[in-house]
């Protein structure tokens, strides 16, 4: 299969595709119109914008709890939490610059979390991992930054035979860097097919609160 075969294959099905996939529309505008890097309480503001209302299992699912780490660790510390994001948005910097501190910044956090309370003893995960990364940065840049998920990655890639082909040293800069390639990939295939952008459009437009 090629992309253009799994691009008319999306287009046969879109109405089953959107329903299933809307949520994360939603959730984009949701964050845009609450974030605010500044907001004097920083840990209540991050968690209504990435509300699990609407990001639903982007942050959440089984044995997946990135969600109710990121807000423990933003109430136990925010303003600490408040620079790794600052950080993590700071487009004058290489990603490999923003994801790393972000990543140590948390394993730095769980170690007072885990020190702040007994029952916090044998917590070792605090989920902030390539997936929730990609959440962050593509809900702050949405034209930039792509969704990320192995299993749909590895499963695609198979799909349309994608070679990868980034020297990165980083393993996580690696993975994402093949990953946002092959979405380059689909993604200039999709902008020379007018008929699904107007479909995709006239879906856009026609439901409440999407971005």
């Amino acid at each position: 299969m090629t992309i253009h075969d799994a691009i008319g294959y999306y287009k046969k099905n879109i109405d089953r595709y959107w329903e299933e996939e809307k949520y994360k529309w939603t959730a984009v505008k949701h964050f845009r119109e609450n974030w605010d890097a500044d907001a004097a309480d920083f840990a209540g503001m991050l968690a209504e914008s990435f509300n699990l209302s609407y990001t639903k299992n982007l942050l959440d699912g089984y044995s997946y709890y990135a969600y109710k780490m990121i807000c423990a660790l933003a109430r136990q510390n925010p303003e600490k939490m408040r620079q790794l994001f600052k950080c993590l948005y700071d487009e004058n910097l290489p990603l490999i610059d923003r994801l790393q501190p972000f990543r140590s910044g948390c394993d730095e956090l769980m170690v007072e979390f885990r020190e702040n309370a007994e029952n916090r003893k044998k917590a070792k995960n605090h989920y902030q991992d390539l997936r929730a990364l990609c959440v962050y940065l593509s809900f702050r840049y949405p034209e930039k930054y792509f969704l990320f998920k192995y299993r749909m990655y590895t499963g695609f890639k198979k799909l349309i035979h994608y070679k990868e082909t980034s020297q990165e040293e980083d393993s996580e800069i690696r993975k994402y860097d093949n990953f946002a390639r092959m979405c380059g990939d689909v993604l200039a295939a999709i902008k020379e097919d007018p008929e699904l952008l107007e479909m995709q459009r006239e879906k856009v437009v026609s439901a409440p609160g999407c971005y």
